[in-house]
């Protein structure tokens, strides 16, 4: 069979029984297509499997797991590139994995609403499942797309998935993926197995989703990518592209690649590890290249045709990754200046600026677009990433710079409200980040404006207010507010004592709760950024300038 592990090719027939723990004991391309016939054994094991996985224990409710199943591919999975596309329904990718049910499932109930109550109980299995099969010699390809779903959409758990996926990824040989698809290309001509070449192509999406899983993340985390940029898959991405089978989300796909690419080229350029040291005025060349070379990519990259699921998000996505990697570019300008009285160099001012101007586009089109509005309740966890990045830079730069760089505070601070209520009106499950995001962008507006502004509740829930009228609906949807944060707070205290002059004290709740933030640099690796999203502050606790602590600003 195609692309077959060494463990399989090899192993005795005495080895081990399945378990409950993954999908069956078979790998390579076999098992990636739903639709293939299996034999006699495999069907047993499958059938093994569903009768005794979370649903059908009753621990979830075969209608609820159903809705979130149709959830997840309607909404969720056209923002990854439709990574489970050959699936159409709960029962398709049940009867082959469980972890993979429990991965979708914990996923859509940490998205929707109405079955949010779901998300604690799902992802418990998902972690149990994928940690039980941690150790098993065999996976299967479900298997392994579980782990690279939750790396996109579970912020607490991305890093630790992402890795573990490259690393079991490596036993499928989906390097020949390209090779085959590339050979395809250049010998259209030729006989090819057209079967092996279905397989190939999707052998060749998973391991292009783990490389794109992987870069967001290092620059997200401030680490190094895993994956290796010099493998022919990613050098000669055009080729994939170039393939008949290609369809209208691998043109996403390869933008992404690319960009990817380029951002890893800048950090290795631009980025040494001694973050205090500023940037010598030399790098201005190189600076000017990359920025023709993001130009060149959003010119390729944002022609996208209406998406039926998810309207011009193709498009806007693009563009808004633009903005983030001209960020990501031009805020090295700003590098190692000293933390007190702090001036910009003049030959890096134009850059400076352009770092500001892509922060302020990025909040700009999330509050200006409507497909935008509707993607921030679906999009993975680096695209909010991007957002926190945004804002936290624009607070830095406003209390700082503002005289140098014409930044209007009162301007800066309305944007980050109206974006703080866009939070608030996003419909999505309690427990999804965007929550504590509203928070923290409410509290940093508050920072750069004189005036308090009204809190719109949580959740969306002000249109299902909206008929109730009077000074009293306004005072109870300020308690809420203060009742949310203060429960957060307690929450965060009660994982740990908070200790300002520790340093970074990280509850298990995955939020900074009493570290000021280091003023002394603007890199992504800015440890006080907490880029790795669950380390970021989004409640604001650090938000405090009678702490004594770095956030003590001349406003």
């Amino acid at each position: 069979m195609f692309f077959e592990t060494e463990d399989t090719a090899g192993a005795d027939e005495d080895d081990e029984e399945p378990s409950d723990n993954h999908s069956p004991k078979i790998t390579g391309m076999k098992s990636l297509r739903p639709s293939e016939n299996v034999d006699e054994d495999q069907v047993k094991i499958c059938k093994q499997l569903r009768d005794t996985d979370f649903i059908s224990r009753g621990v979830v409710k075969i209608e609820d797991a159903e809705y979130l199943a149709t959830f997840y591919l309607n909404k969720l999975d056209p923002y990854i590139w439709h990574l489970a596309s050959d699936y159409t329904d709960l029962e398709s990718f049940r009867s082959r994995s469980p972890t993979l049910t429990a991965c979708i499932l914990t996923v859509a109930a940490l998205h929707d609403t109405t079955r949010s109550h779901l998300y604690t109980v799902c992802g418990k299995e998902y972690r149990r499942l994928v940690s039980n099969a941690m150790f098993e010699r065999k996976i299967d390809i479900e298997y392994l797309r579980a782990l690279v779903i939750g790396s996109y959409w579970l912020s607490d758990i991305s890093w630790t998935l992402s890795g573990y996926a490259i690393r079991r990824a490596s036993e499928f040989q989906f390097k020949q993926c390209y090779q085959m698809i590339a050979d395809s290309v250049k010998n259209a001509t030729k006989d090819i197995d057209q079967k092996k070449l279905d397989e190939a192509m999707v052998g060749l999406r998973i391991i292009y989703h783990l490389y794109i899983c992987d870069h967001h993340l290092s620059v997200l985390y401030g680490r190094s990518s895993i994956m290796r940029d010099n493998e022919s898959y990613i050098i000669g991405w055009e080729n994939y592209l170039s393939s008949p089978l290609a369809a209208a989300a691998d043109r996403r796909i390869a933008g992404q690649i690319c960009l990817m690419y380029l951002m890893n080229q800048i950090r290795e350029k631009l980025g040494p590890e001694d973050t205090t040291v500023p940037l010598p005025e030399s790098a201005i060349e190189h600076i000017i290249q990359y920025e023709a070379n993001l130009d060149d990519w959003i010119a390729r990259f944002s022609r996208h045709n209406a998406h039926d699921l998810i309207g011009q998000w193709p498009n806007q996505g693009a563009i808004m990754h633009y903005h983030w990697a001209k960020l990501y570019l031009t805020s090295y300008s700003l590098r190692g200046l000293p933390e007190h009285s702090a001036v910009i160099p003049e030959h890096f001012l134009e850059f400076a600026s352009a770092a500001v101007g892509a922060a302020t586009n990025i909040i700009n089109l999330l509050l200006e677009e409507k497909d935008a509005h509707m993607a921030l309740a679906y999009v993975p966890h680096h695209v909010h990433g991007m957002i926190a990045f945004a804002t936290m830079f624009l607070l830095k730069v406003a209390t700082r710079h503002a005289e140098q760089l014409f930044i209007d505070k009162n301007h800066l601070g309305m944007l980050m409200s109206a974006l703080s209520r866009q939070f608030r009106l996003t419909v999505v499950g309690k427990d999804h980040l965007i929550h504590r995001m509203a928070e923290g962008v409410e509290k940093m507006a508050d920072m750069l404006t004189s005036k308090s502004r009204n809190r719109t509740p949580h959740n969306g829930l002000a249109n299902a207010n909206s008929s109730k009228k009077g000074d009293s609906n306004a005072d109870r949807m300020d308690q809420d507010d203060r009742t949310y944060s203060e429960e957060r707070l307690v929450q965060a205290l009660a994982n740990g004592p908070v200790n300002p002059s520790a340093g970074v004290n990280v509850t298990s709740n995955g939020v900074f709760d009493g570290s000021g933030v280091m003023m002394d640099n603007f890199d992504f690796n800015d440890p006080s950024l907490g880029l790795g999203m669950p380390f970021f502050d989004f409640e604001g606790t650090t938000l405090n300038p009678a702490d004594g602590s770095m956030w003590t600003f001349n406003t």
